[in-house]
């Protein structure tokens, strides 16, 4: 560790003991409605005699039916008894004690249970029992959180296309899915999986907590989840929606936590596939032009789990597949049939319409040719009537190519008891997305190149290749200092890699259209550079022609790195249950993004002192553009920043009917920083920012202009 960095701890470690103590101070003098453990549960309860009396001799057990292992609580002096930290399960729940019947029942746990099991004992031999059957209570009495539980069966029974765990989230009070243009939707290029945008209370899907196994699952940039399990490895899903814990933070929205499925004493598997085929569709109603789209969707896999070594170590590992063909119809505007074949003349579009050809000298622009090629024949019978003002037939091109989504998900975890003291677990969760968004218009071969003549964003689906890939490792361990003191502590490393490029990238298009190349004053296919690779991209404004070249704002590099450290102690005193925690996320982001990296022009023909005026093909057969731009980040930043918390909670049950649940919590968000310096001095007299290596950058800026005379 670098001296710098070990000189900011130290000073943090003493600027935060003061705060500390006001913590502490504030969490005993102001009560806060706050419960729940994060991803495990409580067994309390009281145990009496026939006449109600406590019985302080008593010895109670709690035993899980999934791994056989057993956790002893004495009896308080009030006949209360309490187990916390509880995996979630089903648990058998036995009271002995001399002079009386063994009690005993069943007890099946969900995260942030606080169940209660109130036990009146009969007098007789301890080699009789009286059992009791399990019953639901209709109401949690000892928490104060509102939420939504879905169990590992409602998970695996529930339809959901895709196996999508988000479908279920909607399913909660309060919850609804997200805007379709949602940057975790799965349309936009920050994030290419099925869609993980739902809104809570209201509040925008990037307000939410996502969590896996109480620890932090948030991508910090665009607000999206980390990591995502599949279906089988989830063994519940809690969706809070108010009234938080105390260990639960930085949430406006809804808390959502995923609790991983553990091995037991009984192996057991599961193999599946899902399969959906247009073959067995009709075609959409409404789908008036094209042929019916392909469809080919088959979803995969098996989980298998059970003892490595019985009541001590167990395994789960799982395996899923995700493999997604589907046919996207675009229909598109494009040049007639007869102005593809007579380049510059548009007099088939009406009386006045422009006829460049009939300019004395008049030959196409090399550029404006190369991009006007692009456009593909349009469809024989499809909108073909002109509406007039020069303009060709709306939508008179239709267009279907497949899209596609290839997700490889694998999950695996190992629990181990050390001692009837010490337990520990490690899990890991991989997500590999390979996804690819089809153009509105097909490929072709234009300047000796085959290029595609892609879409700007007006089409907003940024048509080209992308990747994603999520790693996530996590490590847990419990130690029991005492029969009422337990120290739990976990760490988690979890990276998020998402790339997303352009349709053209990698390939020389601008250079062979006639772009000038191999400048930094251009920034159009320089050496060695992925980024200002393949085809600047041209709008046009009146006519609705199909925007040319590689969308904007792609290719897009997000990388997400998160460190996490959480402690808690555990106190069993009397009637209260005191946890007190601290942790910290340490994050690393990079984001390489440029808004215009190949360069970006529009056309609009209104202006009558073009060549050309009157429609847009024509100015760009002209040579000429009405605005152009470029916006071309040269400097990647590398953003830091710290996450400290702490917090204080107490379940304390005061009374027979009377159950406190009190808490405080702080939080530090602290703002990014640029680790290489980047974007590091803001000049107040010009409002421009600036990075120390972007003093490197060659060459001067292109102008950008407003006046036709800009050559495209």
């Amino acid at each position: 560790m670098e001296a710098k960095t070990v000189i900011k701890v130290v000073n943090w470690i003493r600027r935060a003991i003061p705060l500390v103590l006001s913590v502490v101070c504030m969490y005993f003098l102001t009560p806060a409605i706050a419960h729940a453990q994060v991803d495990t549960a409580d067994i309390v309860g009281t145990v009496t005699d026939p006449s109600g009396a406590a019985v302080t001799s008593a010895t109670v057990t709690a035993a899980s039916l999934t791994t056989g292992i057993t956790q002893k609580a004495a009896v308080n002096n009030t006949g209360g008894f309490e187990f916390t930290l509880l995996q979630v399960g089903a648990y058998k729940l036995t009271v002995q004690a001399a002079g009386f019947k063994n009690y005993s029942t069943q007890v099946t746990l969900a995260a942030g249970d606080r169940a209660r099991v109130n036990a009146q004992l009969v007098l007789g031999q301890a080699t009789e029992t009286v059992t009791v059957e399990a019953t639901t209570p209709a109401l949690q009495t000892d928490e104060s959180t509102i939420g939504t539980l879905l169990t590992s069966q409602a998970t695996q029974d529930l339809p959901l296309n895709g196996r999508n765990v988000t479908s279920l989230i909607t399913l909660a009070a309060g919850v609804t899915g997200g805007l379709p243009n949602a940057l975790a939707s799965g349309t936009r290029p920050d994030d290419r999986r099925q869609s993980a945008a739902f809104a809570a209370n209201g509040q925008s899907d990037q307000y939410n907590n996502m969590m896996i196994d109480g620890m932090d699952n948030n991508e910090r940039f665009i607000g999206g989840v980390g990591v995502r399990p599949s279906i089988d490895a989830i063994e519940e899903v809690r969706v809070l929606t108010n009234l938080y814990s105390a260990e639960i933070s930085r949430s406006m929205g809804g808390v959502v936590d995923l609790l991983s499925k553990s091995g037991g004493n009984k192996f057991h598997g599961t193999v599946y596939e899902f399969v959906r085929n247009d073959k067995f569709d009709a075609k959409d109603y409404f789908a008036a032009s094209g042929p019916k789209p392909e469809l080919r969707q088959n979803q995969f896999g098996g989980s298998v789990g059970g003892p490595i070594w019985k009541q001590k170590t167990f395994f789960f590992f799982d395996y899923e597949d995700f493999r997604k063909i589907s046919g996207v119809t675009a229909d598109s505007t494009v040049p007639t049939l007869y102005e593809e074949q007579n380049p510059g003349d548009f007099s088939d579009l009406g009386p006045g319409c422009p006829n460049l050809t009939t300019n004395a000298g008049w030959k196409p622009d090399t550029i404006g040719l190369n991009y006007f090629k692009l456009f593909p024949a349009p469809t024989p019978g499809l909108n073909a009537t002109p509406p007039g003002n020069c303009a060709a037939p709306s939508g008179n091109f239709s267009y279907t190519a497949g899209a596609k989504q290839m997700v490889s998900t694998y999950d695996a975890k190992v629990d181990h008891r050390f001692s009837s003291k010490d337990s520990a677990y490690a899990r890991y969760t991989y997500n590999d997305t390979n996804a690819f968004e089809p153009p509105p218009l097909p490929t072709t071969k234009v300047a000796g190149i085959t290029v595609n003549p892609g879409a700007g964003p007006w089409n907003n689906n940024f048509p080209g290749p992308a990747t994603d890939q999520e790693h996530s490792i996590m490590l847990g361990y419990t130690h029991l200092l005492s029969s009422n003191l337990i120290v739990e502590l976990k760490a988690q490393y979890m990276r998020l890699d998402n790339i997303s490029n352009p349709i053209n990238v990698g390939t020389d298009a601008a250079t062979a259209f006639g772009f000038p190349s191999g400048s930094s004053a251009y920034a159009i296919n320089l050496p060695n550079d992925l980024v200002s690779s393949g085809l600047p991209n041209i709008q046009f404004s009146v006519q609705g022609y199909s925007a040319l070249g590689d969308a904007d704002y792609v290719p897009l590099h997000d990388q997400n790195n998160s460190f996490h450290y959480t402690g808690s102690i555990s106190w069993i005193k009397g009637t209260h249950s005191f946890k007190f925690g601290a942790g910290i996320i340490r994050r690393q982001g990079t984001q390489a993004q440029s808004a215009h990296p190949r360069g970006y022009a529009q056309i609009n023909s209104n202006d009558p002192t073009l060549p050309g005026a009157g429609n847009d093909l024509a100015v760009l057969l002209s040579g000429l553009t009405t605005t152009t731009a470029r916006s071309y980040s040269i400097q990647t930043p590398e953003w830091r920043a710290w996450e400290p918390s702490a917090f204080a909670q107490d379940n304390g049950h005061v009374m027979p009917k009377l159950t406190l649940n009190l808490g405080v919590r702080y939080d530090i968000f602290t703002p990014f920083t640029a680790a290489n310096n980047a974007f590091d001095y803001f000049d107040l007299t010009q409002d421009l920012l600036y990075g120390q290596d972007c003093l490197m950058a060659k060459g001067p800026m292109p102008p950008v202009a407003s006046k036709p005379t800009t050559r495209t």
